[in-house]
């Protein structure tokens, strides 16, 4: 399962879901620079300082309980806020939902909801 809390500090709003689907998405951003010399030779360069992003990418379906709509309350409250997020393997995440265009379709035996959450393992 996954748990959704928020605010991170003191969580007064809980959002439980079943585990995503399989094929879900765990991709790490790292930040670089590219250059490619006259000479044709490929030069790339990343400083251990600079930020990295992890991003989430997860998919539920036959959402039936918690009721859709406390699902979309959840979303709403907290677009751009930094949420805690306790993946399927039990892992302690802090920050945000990055797709606010969430995706969620009527299904057979529920709803589908489509999600990214980018922020780090604490």
């Amino acid at each position: 399962q996954v748990v959704l809390s928020h605010p991170v500090s003191s969580p007064t709003t809980t959002l439980t879901l079943k585990a995503p689907e399989f094929g879900d998405t765990d991709s790490v951003g790292l930040t670089r620079i590219d250059r490619q010399t006259r000479g044709g030779t490929a030069i790339v360069f990343s400083d251990q300082k600079w930020a990295t992003s992890n991003a989430l990418g997860l998919e539920f379906s036959r959402i039936c309980d918690p009721p859709i709509a406390d699902v979309l309350d959840f979303l709403n409250a907290t677009v751009g806020a930094e949420i805690s997020l306790v993946d399927w393997y039990g892992r302690t995440w802090h920050g945000v939902i990055v797709s606010p265009e969430t995706d969620v379709r009527q299904q057979s035996g529920g709803y589908g909801l489509r999600l990214t959450f980018e922020g780090e393992i604490q």
